[in-house]
């Protein structure tokens, strides 16, 4: 008789959402960062108070610190299991949105990332806004 293979924990597990965020600081601080998307990069760095791409990445490395130090998986906000980006570069690779109330910013911060190959990629950072029912 075959055995019906027993599901594991939802995903992301608590370790998985940690390790992510871990990954994502130890690339941006080893400049294995990218921007992945340009659609909304403007607003992200208005959002991040960065004239340029080398002002931002020192935000996005405080950012990363500040939610290292936090419970990851209380912080995700993505679906479970993570969603796969659609944009042909990064095609099924997972995206990690998390939100948390940042003293970096100073206001409830959404950072949504790709981590690839020990690369950070980069894809938005906004105030959080309520989804519309």
């Amino acid at each position: 008789m075959a055995r019906t293979p027993q599901p594991g924990p939802p995903r992301p597990t608590a370790k998985e959402a940690k390790k992510k965020v871990r990954a994502a600081l130890d690339a941006v601080r080893a400049g294995k960062c990218h921007i992945a998307l340009d659609k909304h990069f403007s607003m992200s760095l208005e959002f991040l108070d960065a004239g340029n791409v080398a002002e931002m990445w020192p935000v996005i490395e405080e950012l990363l610190e500040e939610l290292n130090n936090l419970d990851a998986l209380q912080h995700y906000a993505g679906r479970h299991p993570p969603d796969k980006s659609y944009e042909a570069k990064f095609k099924h690779d997972e995206l990690w949105p998390f939100r948390w109330a940042s003293n970096v910013t100073g206001k409830e911060t959404y950072l949504k990332f790709i981590i690839k190959n020990d690369h950070f990629f980069f894809i938005d950072c906004h105030e959080h806004r309520e989804q519309k029912k």
